[in-house]
């Protein structure tokens, strides 16, 4: 026999194995864009759960021709690896490839890091919450869907959350989470990554301690918000933000409450702040450098500081994320200020204005009429911001940062990532080298 026909039998016979495969597996029909160097480049890739390892049948009409692997697949586009037998008739249009495509995984568990502050994920309806603590570095929540009839949903969703980016990133580099949640996007993008972006739905914010008297007339946080300079983010903020004007209404406010003003901040400081020993600063671990910039401004005026990441208690102010949910402002607002408007012993309201604000609150978010309660909101922001020396400073945007086996990513209206659409694929394996 000659070389030329033991390569034609054993491309049939390749054919022949693989066809039961092919039919026993989802599929997808795929034009044969051109041949070049002997491999195949097909018009459709990932977008079509096309991965490298993908087995393919080449048709030219009924008859099948020969078979192959795909090397590479990019949005679009697919590549084979090297076929063993040049066949220039297969890019006839009659001629066309039936191509294996990723399976979804219905027993894996989709593993999401977030950072400390971008944990916004929503869960499906109906599924309920098991949050525990594994130790020093992360905690995590399970969302499981639990059908009412004693049957618990195969897919499973773990959300945790990592204190640094680095321990995050150092885990998704190593497989041990399908995707994570980030105020910044990789430094260089790859082509087995996939990278979503929303707007976060929580806003930074500078909150007094009200039941410090460091706090009176809410002195230290306004002194230092007037030293804040919206169009230096970059300088506080690992990530893209940008400032937000108001708590209750993030997205319409476009004027600060108080101009940059760094001359009316030492003047605040030095006459009306007072001398204590020290200021203890809390923060959120993701907005240090902000914590930073305020500790240097409060040296400037001799002033010590100490950054907190932990009790916050008995801190002075608090550099922290407050949640801004469409159509839930108000209760969202109320419930964040507690921490810093509440005497923790007494479980009351500490300052007069405090307790009006909060009354206030929960009166908006139960009127029925929106122009009503509009209105509300808008002189409550004020009194907030002016009478109680709680600031709003920016809002980020959130960076999702998947694997390409994640499928289903869709966030919902509110910015929230919705976990019931997303999947786990079970890409082909990995061609085997060519003997």
């Amino acid at each position: 026999m000659t070389s030329h026909f033991v390569r034609v039998i054993m491309a049939a016979l390749i054919v022949v194995a693989w066809l039961p495969t092919i039919a026993a597996s989802a599929q997808v029909r795929a034009k044969i864009l051109q041949q070049k160097l002997d491999r195949l480049y097909f018009d459709i890739g990932e977008e079509a759960l096309v991965f490298a390892g993908s087995r393919f049948v080449i048709f030219c009409g009924d008859d099948s021709v020969c078979a192959g692997v795909i090397e590479k697949s990019y949005e679009g586009i697919a590549v084979s690896t090297v076929l063993a037998t040049n066949h220039d008739h297969i890019t006839h249009d009659a001629c066309y490839g039936l191509i294996l495509v990723a399976d979804v995984d219905s027993n894996a568990v989709i593993r999401i890091g977030c950072s400390w502050g971008a944990a916004q994920v929503r869960p499906p309806v109906g599924w309920w919450k098991v949050t525990y603590d594994s130790g020093f570095n992360k905690t995590w929540d399970n969302y499981h869907n639990n059908a009412g009839s004693g049957t618990v949903d195969v897919r499973q969703y773990e959300v945790i959350h990592y204190p640094l980016n680095s321990h995050m990133e150092n885990d998704f580099a190593d497989g041990r989470l399908d995707a994570y949640m980030a105020y910044q996007s990789p430094p260089q993008k790859s082509p087995n990554l996939q990278v979503d972006s929303t707007v976060a739905t929580s806003i930074a914010a500078l909150i007094p301690n009200v039941y410090r008297a460091i706090n009176k007339q809410g002195r230290l946080t306004t002194a230092l918000y007037r030293r804040f300079d919206p169009t230096a983010l970059s300088s506080y903020f690992d990530g893209p933000a940008v400032p937000v004007y108001s708590f209750l209404s993030p997205e319409s406010a476009t004027v600060r409450s108080y101009p940059y003003d760094p001359a009316s901040t030492k003047r605040l400081l030095r006459e009306q702040v007072g001398r204590p020993r020290k200021v203890r600063l809390w923060c959120a671990d993701d907005l240090r450098h902000l914590a930073g910039y305020f500790a240097d401004v409060l040296a400037r005026e001799q002033l010590k500081t100490e950054i907190v990441t932990e009790e916050w208690s008995n801190c002075d102010a608090f550099l922290t994320w407050l949640p801004c949910e469409t159509g839930n402002s108000a209760s969202a607002l109320k419930q964040s200020l507690g921490m810093s408007l509440v005497d923790q012993e007494g479980d009351s309201i500490v300052s007069e204005k405090g307790r009006l604000a909060a009354t206030r609150l929960s009166q908006a978010f139960i009127e029925p009429d929106s122009l009503i309660r509009q209105s509300i909101l808008d002189s409550l922001d004020h009194e907030v911001i002016d009478e109680i020396g709680c600031f709003p400073l920016f809002r980020p945007t959130l960076h999702l940062v998947a694997h390409k086996n994640l499928t289903g990513i869709r966030f919902t209206d509110d910015g929230k990532l919705d976990l019931s659409s997303l999947r786990k694929l079970k890409p082909p394996a990995e061609p085997e080298p060519r003997q």
